[in-house]
């Protein structure tokens, strides 16, 4: 089925369940997300599919995944290659409201502990090479971005003290100054980078629930839109 007739059906079936009793209706939502739970591997191998194969230009594509090499390799961003990426993930900023830089590969990190046995590197080493790259892409980012109000790249998000810590280090930014709690575990705080006021919200990683990235978002929007 082409993504038209998709889309066509979905925006027909949105117009029938807006007529649906809400009892039969929580029942119907109940089996659509049991589908999904049973469908989530396939589901997950087609959308890395999809975004694999989409190029780095494109307006659809939201999440940035970092390749092993990128993630792992000392000087990979100022090689030719590493610096063309850049460049696209600048133009990904310029043009979303949100941009996720992820470094999970599609495989689930298979594919960067292949990478990083081979070139017998111990958990500690990837840990700190991880935390650059993404300092590093971060300041690049924000350099890329430009002074003034209409700048994109206003407000990061950093899972992990050690990538807030080699984040604000690249940038260097000595002092964060907290300004709430926007959820439990994550705080808003603002720093001054280049003598503009830009913002970040840090958390640990490895815990909080599947919604709190959205819920966070969500939050963003509300007091933007105030």
């Amino acid at each position: 089925m082409e993504y038209e007739s998709l889309f066509k059906a979905a925006r027909k079936a949105g117009t029938a369940l807006a007529d649906v009793e809400p009892e039969r209706l929580g029942r119907i939502l109940q089996h659509a997300a049991r589908l999904l739970r049973g469908h989530t591997p396939a589901l997950l191998e087609a959308n890395a599919r999809d975004i694999e194969a989409m190029p780095a230009s494109s307006p659809m594509l939201d999440r940035l995944r970092l390749t092993p090499e990128e993630k792992l390799e000392d000087h990979y961003w100022e090689t030719p290659a590493g610096r063309e990426k850049l460049k696209a993930m600048a133009e990904a900023v310029s043009r979303s409201d949100c941009i996720i830089i992820d470094t999970n590969d599609a495989d689930g990190n298979r594919s960067t502990r292949r990478y990083a046995e081979q070139r017998q590197m111990k958990v500690e080493e990837m840990r700190q090479r991880i935390a650059d790259s993404i300092g590093r892409t971060a300041k690049y980012l924000i350099e890329a971005d430009g002074p003034g109000a209409g700048g994109t790249c206003r407000t990061l998000m950093i899972t992990g003290g050690d990538v807030l810590i080699q984040t604000m280090g690249e940038l260097g930014v000595a002092e964060l100054h907290p300004i709430c709690e926007m959820d439990p575990g994550v705080v808003l705080s603002s720093f001054t980078c280049r003598g503009q006021k830009r913002y970040v919200l840090s958390k640990s990683g490895g815990f909080g629930p599947s919604d709190q990235l959205l819920r966070i978002l969500n939050k963003l929007n509300r007091t933007i839109e105030e």
